[in-house]
């Protein structure tokens, strides 16, 4: 006569580390959920689908996380079995919508590649038909589904192995899209052309994607020992805390990856024109207090002072000294010429066209003044630690006067 199998011995030993595992990792879960509301609406003025979407994937992740509180703190074998069956489609559905998110959120970004966001529509089509039907299978296995965790009720089920092999099929193709879905950031994030400091969700979130297909096939293993079984063991516990990891770790996949904004540098706004203005209005002032100030000084000091300077040469070239009109024609840039007069201070220089530091020997020719421009005499102690305070040309009013007339 052969031996029958002996009833596995129910074992509850593991709910306080299925406990705190689910409360640690749906608070984390939440958090990151509000932080990504929080940078979308503050930081980038939008909410988009794959917002929504972690959304409901959140709100779906607390009703399973949940089931699996009750299940780590009830004392009756029977219940905690019952709420471990009927929390398997929640963490199902939470991870599903968790993994869509990641897919519109890359979508998104991608724009006009449709190659990428073909494949991504296709594994959206194939993980909500997948885990759904695989949600199907466990509410319809048994009728009534209470003889799932009560043997003794009177009801029909389908044969073990059926469910069994549907549930190999929704592991494999659950680790396949986390490693999917683990490797693809790494794929784009360079054609993509990121700034440094906010590439770091994409490698974040590609390194949790690939624990959570870890936690895949280690839910998959432990939940294939159970099969045909009504009783809670250690393998439906350690099931049970794989599939509480691979859905809020999931979640927090796809919320991280819209966290860049929130570590990055704020962008510097160039000063307005006005600001702009004001500013050079102010140095000319002071610069024109300086003149009078060293003019009245040193009226009776000699001219030949020798002067050595750095200057920045940014401005419009001189191409003759005669047009049409009888004004002076100057290289405006971009390809456009004219006078000084039609230059519109305020707006030019659009940026900067050319830079040159070039050290220059000065020596005023007093006979050689440009009219309505006066003398200028520089004391050669005007020197403030290094810094020279020399008076300036005024190089606008020289270019207007126009070419000094014939000494008489």
């Amino acid at each position: 006569m052969a031996a029958s199998t002996p009833t596995p011995t129910p074992d509850l030993s593991g709910g306080p580390v299925l406990l705190s595992v689910s409360l640690g990792s749906i608070i984390l879960a939440l958090s990151t959920t509000f932080v990504r509301f929080c940078v979308r609406a503050g930081i980038n003025k939008h909410i988009g689908a794959d917002d929504y979407t972690s959304a409901v994937a959140t709100v779906v992740a607390l009703v399973g996380t949940i089931f699996g509180i009750v299940e780590s703190t009830t004392p009756d074998p029977s219940r905690a079995l019952e709420f471990d069956i009927l929390g398997q489609p929640w963490y199902l559905m939470s991870v599903t919508l968790s993994k869509i998110a990641i897919c519109l959120f890359f979508m998104g970004l991608l724009g006009r590649a449709r190659q990428w966001r073909i494949l991504l529509g296709v594994l959206i089509f194939l993980m909500a038909a997948v885990n759904l039907a695989f949600s199907l299978t466990v509410n319809l296995q048994c009728r009534p589904l209470e003889k799932l965790w009560k043997p003794s009720v009177t009801g029909d089920c389908w044969d073990p192995n059926v469910q069994l092999n549907f549930g190999y099929f929704q592991g494999a193709f659950s680790v396949f899209s986390w490693f999917f879905l683990a490797l693809f950031p790494i794929l784009i994030v360079r054609d993509l052309r990121i700034e440094g400091n906010m590439t770091w969700p994409f490698y974040v979130s590609s390194a949790i994607s690939f624990a959570c297909g870890i936690f895949s096939i280690v839910r998959t293993a432990e939940t294939s020992q159970t099969g045909g079984l009504s009783v809670y063991t250690s393998n439906t516990f350690c099931a049970s805390v794989m599939a509480n990891l691979e859905q809020n770790l999931g979640l927090i996949a796809a919320n991280v990856l819209t966290l860049g904004p929130l570590f990055s540098a704020p962008a510097r706004h160039p000063p307005s024109r006005t600001a702009s203005k004001r500013a050079i209005t102010r140095t000319t002032s002071r610069a024109s207090s300086r003149r009078t100030a060293s003019q009245s000084s040193n009226r009776s000091s000699e001219i030949d002072v020798k002067r050595t300077t750095h200057l920045i040469i940014q401005g419009p070239r001189r191409m003759s000294a005669s047009s049409e009109n009888g004004h002076e024609e100057y290289d405006l840039g971009d390809g456009h010429r004219g006078s000084i007069d039609s230059l519109d201070l305020e707006a030019w220089p659009r940026g900067i066209i050319k830079t040159v530091s070039v050290e220059v020997f000065e020596e005023i020719n007093p006979d050689h003044v440009p009219n309505g421009i006066k003398r200028s005499r520089v004391d050669s102690a005007e020197r403030v630690s290094g810094t020279s305070v020399v008076e300036e040309q005024d190089w606008e009013a020289m270019l207007r006067a126009g070419p000094p007339g014939p000494v008489r």
